[in-house]
């Protein structure tokens, strides 16, 4: 099972991750330079984190 917070902690992570996603789609419409699209790259893999070592439960 998750708990509230669990859940809360969980969908904080993936709105993070779908903010970081379109500012890159941003970054490389504007022909921004490696440096850029490194630096929203890195905002990316800092919110994505671990969510691929999450594992939910469900209830019965």
């Amino acid at each position: 099972m998750v708990s509230r917070a669990e859940l809360d902690h969980l969908q904080d992570r993936l709105f993070a991750l779908r903010c970081a996603v379109s500012d890159a789609t941003v970054i490389l419409d504007e022909s921004a330079s490696v440096g850029e699209l490194r630096g929203v790259l890195e905002q990316v893999k800092a919110a994505a984190g671990e969510l691929d070592r999450l594992w939910v439960t469900p209830r019965d």
